[in-house]
């Protein structure tokens, strides 16, 4: 008996870009995004060589470009703002650079208010942008929790703290991001600090952050307690993030 054999395909599996054509040709803003990546010599004859690599680029762009796709007033034809042109090229760039997982909606949040408005401040998008790159998810997840502690005292100043050496009133926020390692959080709890996004300095006298009662006591540590600045609202009310949820009607005051 003769035993048959099976045919494989030789038709090629879609290339990145050939999977981004077919879902958003339609798109008002697809012509731009080919503008933009054309630019950064994707798509281009040259960066088809090597088509894993590239396959791996679109994926990342594929992410940003459907999250933009959901956002955006499909009514407009083109862009409101000319600001929308050169935060799609930072935004593109920078999504390239990482792995996170929710820095495409991010960056799609602040491209749709470019893109519906008439009028927009440039400095304002450009910081915003600068800010989203510069983080990582864990770097968000620290700000959202910091919202919730800032809101749930509607209106005080809330601490929060890793560990027991923040105050008594301190929310422990180890025991809420309990998948994060301590001396991670730690760590970009003092990224944050010096992006100005969380504050670290509550202590009522005008001592220096060691001091002591007496020239021969050892210095004692103050309070390692934080809390959301003012620019850490102003930077979630400018992303939008539509993953931030809370419990609280407050507003987002400052």
């Amino acid at each position: 008996m003769t035993k048959a054999v099976r045919k494989t395909s030789n038709v090629p599996s879609p290339t990145g870009m050939e999977q981004a054509f077919s879902a958003f040709e339609d798109s008002p803003f697809w012509p731009l995004i080919m503008v933009a990546m054309n630019g950064m010599s994707l798509g281009t004859a040259g960066s088809l060589v090597a088509k894993h690599a590239t396959n791996y680029q679109f994926k990342k762009i594929f992410a940003l470009i459907d999250e933009l796709n959901r956002r955006i007033d499909s009514s407009l034809a083109e862009p409101g703002s000319e600001d929308f042109y050169a935060a799609l090229q930072v935004s593109l760039n920078a999504v390239l650079e990482t792995q996170s997982t929710q820095k495409a909606g991010l960056f799609a949040s602040v491209l749709a208010g470019t893109w519906s408005a008439q009028f927009s401040k440039w400095n304002e998008v450009s910081q915003t942008l600068r800010l989203i790159r510069s983080l990582e998810d864990v770097h968000i997840n620290i700000l959202r929790e910091a919202l919730e502690v800032h809101i749930s005292a509607d209106g005080g100043n809330a601490t929060f703290s890793i560990g027991t050496g923040g105050f008594e009133s301190s929310a422990r926020l180890d025991e809420v991001l309990t998948h994060i390692d301590p001396m991670l959080l730690t760590s970009c709890i003092s990224d944050l600090i010096s992006s100005g996004l969380l504050n670290d300095s509550f202590e009522s006298s005008s001592v220096a952050r060691f001091s002591g009662g007496s020239v021969n006591e050892k210095p004692k540590p103050a309070r390692l307690a934080y809390s959301i600045s003012p620019l850490g609202i102003w930077f979630l009310k400018k992303i939008a993030d539509p993953e931030f949820t809370t419990n609280s009607s407050a507003p987002l005051a400052n």
